[in-house]
């Protein structure tokens, strides 16, 4: 085929060659032709220029071919150009967002004209004037050096956030030009994950980055401090917080994968504990026969089965004397019956970590990660053809996201047979309208229920058989002492050192009772107080200390028996009396 001619090279006048002559020394140096393109629009060339200096004016790329579109009007038709404004002196810009022309017949700015609202000029300069500083002329003969002039500083955010950003700002302690280094470059020995995350809410978003455009040139140099640094980075990224965003996944993703995979094992796990269960069946059984005996000759009575939330009626059904429950009824069948089933507790041990995880979270956590991973996948490629020169997000991000996509497969794919399953689980147990694996809650709580059941019963249990040592001890004494009052008719006073004992109580030990005797002048009685006046080595003789028959008794004086008591009594004076004689 015939080789069509080369076109001839555009022709450019005197002003548009000294717009160009900064392109094309980026040309020569061989910048990718995105990268210059980016950098006229951010410079305001007009786009027809732009065309004739990529050598487009004889057509579209696609060739002669390819049918020419039609041109959009630069104006619109009913829409009157606005007369050119030439203030006396420099004013003070108002940084708005101006509205597009063609967006306004279809708003309420076709019905505003300023044109009708007279204003006093002299007054307006006035007052929002820019501030004019005559210079100082020094003194002959005076050294001072000139004083700078001072600058107006120019605000375009919003008062709040240009504080909010000048305050992040000073904590960053780093400059504007270091920083957008440090962006571009994705250096993660600088900035980790967390210091990622915050400058995300502290970088221009779009909007934002837009206001920065209609700056006059010059004007960046009297940029307030947070203004500055939104100018000096807003050029980084079309949408800055969304790559840091992304910049902090990448960081991060490993730990927030491991943190959803262990919610879908513990989900995973806990559906096969409840699916594979051998005592889920045989306790239905055993609660379904209960309630259809208690139901029976009633409407809720001849049940096929349950929902799951009746379980918990099991606590609340209480027997007539209001004692027991049906929950403590069924553990003491189970543990007559069938004390195997009682294993279940540990059996369902695993629903106690699938229950502390929230499955719609899980559901939006997993969707957040594969729209993340898409969103890089696009990123990259759309960054082959347009980027900045020394931009490396598409390197440090293409590696990432192939083997990420890998790891997040496998999660995801177990994530979607789980949802499924748990689904199929729930639809099997009659509760079909689970969606969020409420059903492993509702028997975990049953689990617990019951566990808490069987400690209720053994303490019960405990006290119960206290309770009957302590009667049985009873009945042994109030036996004692019947059978001590028969030995004691005659004389009506407990034998004190025979071995028939003293009314009831155990005989004493005889060696024991013969030095008694002999210390104390026999008969197992007290032992005398001393005479006034004595003189007595060691500690005064306490009462009963005499033998251990005496000490028992001392010991049943210190319990109810009364009638011991009086006994006493009536030994005490009889002693004493003889002392007298």
């Amino acid at each position: 085929p015939p080789i069509p001619p080369k076109a001839a090279a555009p022709t450019f006048t005197k002003e548009e060659e000294l717009k160009l002559t900064k392109y094309k020394k980026m040309k020569k140096m061989n910048l990718p032709e995105a990268a210059i393109r980016n950098k006229m629009k951010q410079d305001g060339i007009d786009a027809a220029l732009t065309a004739k200096f990529f050598g487009e004016t004889g057509g579209s790329k696609g060739g002669p071919s390819a049918p020419k579109a039609k041109p959009k009007p630069k104006w619109p038709e009913n829409l009157k150009r606005k007369p050119e404004i030439k203030p006396s002196r420099k004013m003070k810009n108002l940084q708005w967002s101006k509205v597009d022309p063609f967006s306004v017949e279809k708003s309420i700015w076709k019905e505003c004209d300023d044109s009708r609202i007279k204003i006093d000029k002299k007054e307006l300069e006035n007052m929002f004037g820019q501030k004019i500083i005559a210079k100082k002329t020094p003194k002959p003969g005076s050294g001072s050096k000139k004083k700078k002039e001072t600058k107006e500083l120019i605000y375009i955010l919003e008062g709040k956030r240009s504080y909010n950003v000048e305050i992040f700002l000073g904590r960053l302690r780093l400059d504007p030009f270091a920083c957008k280094d440090i962006l571009l470059k994705m250096d993660e020995q600088k900035f980790d994950a967390e210091k990622v995350a915050k400058l995300k809410n502290f970088v221009p978003t779009p909007e934002e980055a837009a206001m920065f455009g209609s700056l006059e040139p010059g004007d960046e140099k009297n940029l307030a401090k947070a203004e500055k640094f939104f100018y000096t980075i807003r050029n980084i990224d079309k949408n800055l917080p969304q790559r840091l965003d992304l910049w902090a996944f990448k960081i991060d993703f490993k730990k927030v994968l491991a943190m959803e995979s262990e919610k879908v094992y513990a989900l995973r796990d806990a559906h096969k504990c409840i699916k594979e269960s051998k005592s889920l069946r045989e306790l239905f059984s055993t609660i379904l026969a209960f309630g259809n005996y208690m139901n029976g000759g009633t409407k809720k009575g001849a049940a096929h089965g349950f929902k799951l939330n009746s379980l918990s009626q099991l606590t609340r059904s209480r027997s007539t004397d209001n004692k027991v429950t049906l929950m403590e009824y069924l553990y003491i069948y189970l543990e007559k019956k069938n004390a195997k089933l009682l294993g279940f507790v540990e059996e369902w041990s695993l629903l106690e970590n699938a229950v502390s995880v929230d499955v719609p979270t899980l559901r939006a956590g997993i969707s957040q990660i594969n729209a993340k991973l898409n969103i890089i996948n696009n990123r990259c490629k759309a960054a082959a053809t347009n980027t900045i020169a020394g931009d490396k997000f598409p390197s440090v991000m293409k590696p990432f996201h192939a083997s990420a996509s890998k790891q997040f497969e496998s999660v995801k794919k177990t994530h979607e047979q789980v949802m499924k399953d748990l689904h199929e689980l729930a639809t099997y147990l009659n509760e079909k309208n689970d969606r969020t694996g409420q059903f492993l809650k509702t028997l975990n709580e049953f689990r617990k229920q019951f566990k808490f059941t069987v400690k209720q019963c053994e303490e019960k249990r405990k006290r119960e058989e206290e309770k009957r040592k302590r009667e049985q001890w009873k009945l042994n004494k109030q036996k004692s002492k019947k059978s001590g009052k028969g030995g004691s008719k005659s004389s009506g006073l407990p034998k004190i050192g025979t071995g028939g004992g003293m009314g009831g109580l155990p005989p004493p030990v005889a060696e024991d009772a013969s030095l008694d005797d002999q210390k104390d002048g026999g008969g197992g009685l007290p032992r005398p107080p001393p005479p006034p006046g004595s003189k007595q080595r060691g500690k005064q003789p306490t009462m009963f200390a005499g033998n251990k028959s005496d000490q028992m008794l001392a010991a049943l004086m210190r319990s109810d028996s009364s009638a011991l008591m009086n006994k006493l009594r009536a030994r005490r004076k009889k002693g004493s009396i003889n002392q007298g004689k």
